[in-house]
């Protein structure tokens, strides 16, 4: 059995984390008209090669990753507008004893991913984290899901997913897995 879970606004509600980080590295590169309610609402849970193209659909590919790599450097530093879904870490700690697997299952950066399971101090939960460096395609392709469940020899009948944003359910509907819309959070 496994249970899979989103990290941004599933476990961690890390959309004024992810803002401030973006807003600064945009800002950085030229870029001063990042609205919080237009990243909430339009960006909040895209890949951001999706979401810095409909910023700028000019943007070379070199400079997107020069924000990218920025917003990673500076996502540390804004943990603390961060908060913890402690109702599904019960819920998965709950899984775990039982016997379930818990992977990790997002479409941020391992390292931002590290940083935030850190400072909440639930990386010890995780028997896997599939970030968006494990895969070529991510949400809503839902291979994220299909690799997890191959690395833990699960099928859709035995795996359940937790997921907030409009991508990640898109991508869990494709698995034929249960999956829950964790609301709250986001």
């Amino acid at each position: 059995m496994l249970a899979m879970v989103d990290l941004d606004g599933t476990l961690i509600d890390t959309k004024d984390i992810n803002y401030a980080a973006y807003k600064m590295a945009l800002e950085e590169s030229g870029y001063n008209d990042l609205r919080y309610d237009q990243f909430c609402n339009d960006f909040n849970g895209l890949n951001y090669k999706i979401f810095l193209r409909i910023i700028d659909p000019d943007m070379s590919f070199e400079l997107m990753e020069k924000i990218h790599n920025r917003k990673a450097e500076l996502y540390p530093s804004f943990m603390k507008n961060g908060k913890l879904n402690e109702s599904l870490v019960a819920m998965l700690a709950a899984l775990k004893a039982s016997g379930w697997k818990i992977a990790l299952v997002s479409a941020a950066n391992r390292k931002n991913i590290l940083d935030a399971l850190e400072r909440f101090s639930v990386v010890g939960l995780f028997d896997e984290i599939v970030a968006q460096e494990s895969v070529k395609k991510t949400k809503p392709n839902p291979e994220c899901f299909f690799y997890t469940m191959k690395l833990f020899n699960e099928d859709p009948y035995t795996s359940i997913i937790f997921e907030d944003s409009k991508t990640g359910i898109m991508a869990a509907e494709q698995t034929g897995c249960k999956f829950y819309i964790v609301k709250g959070y986001n």
